[in-house]
């Protein structure tokens, strides 16, 4: 068991390493031949560049997902639990976002009184974006996605709802698996099948839950449960 720990280990380094440096040379390289293609009005070429530089930050995504997944099946991901107010995380998350994501097509539906989640707050924010970028990418255009927050007893629970083409009934369960092959929902799973398997193994670790529900043509909500922070005590 201890050679295989060590095993894992050096294939580990070895991704990060050695794919990832040259794999950051590419995408440097590619950023800055897209900045001066762009000042020197060549716009086709400019693309061409954009491209390397998008497929490389796809294939720097799909590193860390290898590295993400095997660190949580190895339990040697730590987490650094502490009460988070989910309406303001959210709030500030998606401003954040903005750069990249549409955002301006989120609504939040956040009561006021929630105690706050126990949750390591970059973990959380992983989740979040994943759960995000999925709802706006698979829904219909220009349709609103809705993210909400309740609580049930001594948890609370975040839901990311879209308007959108749906996922087939018999690919539900398998949503959250490693290398899930799906059918129409496959690209739900994303790169390498490990964005909602990572998202999954991310949740569970803070002894929550996650799942889907979708009814096809209309939309899917994916929620996930997280436990709340102990009361403080006054003194």
């Amino acid at each position: 068991q201890h050679e295989l720990e060590e095993q894992r280990e050096d294939i580990l380094r070895a991704i990060s390493h050695d794919l990832r440096n040259p794999l950051s040379a590419i995408l440097g390289q590619a950023e800055i031949l897209k900045r001066r293609l762009g000042r020197a009005g060549l716009a086709q070429e400019q693309a061409s560049a954009e491209a390397i530089a998008t497929s490389a930050q796809r294939m720097n995504a799909m590193i860390q997902d290898l590295v993400d997944a095997a660190r949580l099946e190895s339990g040697q991901l730590r987490l650094n639990l502490q009460p988070v107010e989910l309406g303001p995380f959210i709030a500030d998350l998606l401003r954040r976002l903005a750069a990249v994501m549409e955002v301006g097509r989120v609504r939040m539906e956040v009561p006021e009184g929630l105690p706050p989640a126990l949750a390591d707050p970059a973990r959380l924010e992983r989740v979040v974006t994943n759960l995000l970028s999925n709802a706006l990418k698979y829904s219909w255009p220009g349709s609103e996605v809705t993210v909400s927050v309740r609580q049930r007893d001594s948890e609370l629970i975040t839901s990311v709802s879209d308007r959108g083409p749906g996922i087939a009934p018999e690919d539900l369960p398998k949503l959250f698996q490693r290398y899930a092959r799906l059918g129409a929902g496959a690209a739900r799973a994303g790169g390498l099948g490990l964005g909602l398997y990572i998202t999954r193994k991310l949740v569970e670790a803070h002894g929550g839950r996650i799942w889907a529900e979708s009814q096809p043509g209309v939309g899917s909500t994916f929620s996930f449960t997280l436990p709340a922070a102990p009361a403080q005590r006054a003194g």
